[in-house]
């Protein structure tokens, strides 16, 4: 992780296997995802060619792997912290 945002949260998001992840920029799929399920809307509208943070099938990749209620529970509590 590079420090941007909440290290901690974006540690506790395991992959489906366990372990955790070398994606680059994850932080950035990361809250795309996020964005687009507060939103209720697809992730055609924040998918960006080009960027691949922002790839469709990424962000859909970020979405099945690391957005589960497990890692929802390990991470909220950086989140609540005065630690992010």
């Amino acid at each position: 992780m590079d420090g941007r945002g909440c290290p901690q949260f974006l540690a506790s998001l395991t992959s489906l296997s366990g372990a955790s992840s070398h994606l680059e920029d994850l932080d950035i799929s990361v809250a795309a995802c996020l964005t687009a399920q507060a939103l209720n809307i697809t992730y055609t509208p924040i998918g960006v060619k080009g960027v691949p943070a922002l790839e469709r099938h990424r962000l859909g990749h970020v979405d099945h792997t690391y957005l589960r209620a497990e890692n929802y529970a390990a991470g909220n509590p950086h989140l609540l912290s005065q630690a992010c």
